[in-house]
């Protein structure tokens, strides 16, 4: 058992064919580690499991930032002793990005091509999670968005992480406020003071609401299809 420990240095004793799951992260902060080894005299390979707790946390990817990351969570290498087998869960995740925060919770398997299902509950400045985006099709982006997403799919840190969510399974229920943006290279400027949209994959359903293109006033109530994607 481990207490109050460097997450720096704890990484360094992580297994190096771990260790591509990690390069993209850099993590500091605190960290309680209690581990359990089991043998078995028919696999080589022990059966290990280590719960933890990260405490006054920061994490950075590529260049998004959250401080202030708290979470408990466990992680075990299964039944057949290997990347395919392992599991990583995490529980209770708070952080904080800014003026806005990330909590949920997540399961990751299979660490040889992950997969994950999180379960998120978030509030963003716009521009901040517009950034996130890889070649996002908004621009001169303002306001924030608040809600909360159920994602199962595959899990990359890199810019392979956009043709997964493509793929994936989401459910969204996010609330605009005081948005403002053009979509890529259009000159029209879209601005509204509220709006809901729930996602289902790549269809947004956008609830009744009025906004402004440019200087014309507009209603919309319907789906839109692919509009985060194309």
């Amino acid at each position: 058992r481990l207490t109050n420990q460097k997450i720096s240095e704890v990484i360094k004793l992580v297994p190096k064919n771990y260790t591509h799951l990690i390069n993209e992260i850099k993590i500091g902060g605190g960290i309680d580690i209690n581990c359990s080894v089991k043998f078995d005299t028919l696999i080589n390979v022990p059966r290990i499991k280590a719960d933890f707790k990260i405490h006054k946390g920061h994490l950075n990817i590529q260049d998004f930032t959250l401080e202030e990351v708290s979470m408990n969570g466990s992680v075990e290498n299964g039944d057949k002793r290997c990347l395919a087998s392992s599991i990583i869960k995490i529980e209770e995740f708070n952080s904080k990005k800014s003026t806005g925060h990330i909590n949920g919770s997540a399961i990751i398997e299979n660490l040889l091509f992950p997969r994950i299902e999180a379960k998120i509950d978030s509030k963003w400045e716009l521009q901040e999670i517009n950034e996130f985006i890889n070649e996002s099709p908004f621009k001169n982006v303002s306001g924030e968005i608040f809600g909360n997403t159920h994602y199962k799919g595959r899990l990359s840190f890199d810019s392979t992480m956009f043709s997964h969510i493509k793929k994936s399974e989401n459910i969204c229920n996010w609330e605009f406020r005081n948005a403002e943006f053009n979509y890529k290279n259009s000159p029209l400027n879209f601005k509204f003071k509220q709006a809901a949209w729930k996602i289902v994959n790549n269809i947004i359903n956008i609830s009744p609401n009025s906004f402004i293109v440019s200087k014309s006033n507009l209603n919309f109530d319907g789906n839109v299809e692919n509009l985060l994607l194309y």
